[in-house]
């Protein structure tokens, strides 16, 4: 089978990132032929103004788009992160050219303005399934008028052209919860699977968990990963032998530091 692969990519490398390369290298292990049209945002502040502009609909992402179908003719395309220079337009293209089209749904981006459920620390749901407005109105995406009224309108402008309901065959929910929450926003439930993410198996343990003392915490240190409440708890536990180390980084990482929680490594 003929995959072509979509993806852009985030400034700093996550979990998308490495999802997006896990899938790659399974399906080339497995006979396939997999192509990657890969985008990233722009690093400097003008370019990523103009690339954020174009977001709800970007013709030139949809050109290239046409392009890579004309000469790879995938059997199936696989839609990972549009945001923000890829844009919705390349579902459209896909769509127009008759290529069947996956879509993993890695986070809350086509019903939340800011892609997580979250606002002031806590969990929000206010725009799923209606207007993106209150996003506008808390300054939901980077604390900003501009920016989340264009994420907003990127929401409001593809709900309105049906390009989540017309242009994408299957949708790839990676828990139960994500699956959940796309029923809230409309999403049709004959369209939704869940397929959990995974990694490579390092192969069995050399020593059982009981006989280690370390827990090991790895990801972004931002708000959205629920940094404190891990420190609370941990905090919390009181006496123990066990120590958490912390790999990852983000702008979190000096304020974590700096509560001294004991037994806290943060490592980067």
């Amino acid at each position: 089978m003929r995959i072509l692969q979509l993806h852009t990519r985030y400034r700093q490398a996550g979990g998308e990132d490495r999802v997006v390369a896990a899938e790659a290298d399974l399906l080339r292990s497995a006979g396939h032929t997999v192509e990657q049209l890969l985008a990233d945002n722009p690093m400097s502040p003008r370019a990523a103004t103009g690339a954020m502009l174009k977001s709800p609909w970007n013709p030139a992402s949809r050109q290239a788009v046409e392009r890579a179908v004309a000469r790879f003719k995938p059997d199936v395309a696989h839609v990972h992160n549009t945001w923000y220079a890829m844009s919705p337009s390349v579902l459209g293209a896909l769509r127009a050219s008759g290529v069947p089209t996956v879509m993993t749904v890695h986070n809350y981006r086509l019903m939340c303005v800011n892609g997580m459920l979250l606002r002031d620390g806590r969990p929000c749901e206010d725009c799923i399934g209606r207007s993106p407005l209150p996003g506008i109105r808390h300054r939901c995406y980077r604390n900003s008028v501009v920016a989340s009224t264009i994420a907003a309108a990127t929401i409001g402008y593809n709900r309105r052209r049906s390009t989540w309901a017309r242009a994408v065959d299957l949708y790839l929910a990676p828990t139960e919860f994500v699956r959940d929450r796309l029923l809230d926003g409309g999403f049709p439930a004959d369209r939704i699977r869940v397929k959990p993410h995974f990694v490579e198996d390092p192969g069995p343990r050399r020593v059982p968990p009981s006989q280690s003392h370390t827990v090991l915490s790895v990801g972004r240190l931002s708000p959205d990963k629920g940094c404190h409440a891990l420190l609370d708890a941990w905090a919390a536990l009181g006496d123990t032998e066990l120590e958490l180390v912390s790999i990852g980084d983000g702008p979190l990482r000096d304020e974590l530091s700096r509560r001294r929680v004991p037994r806290v490594r943060f490592v980067g």
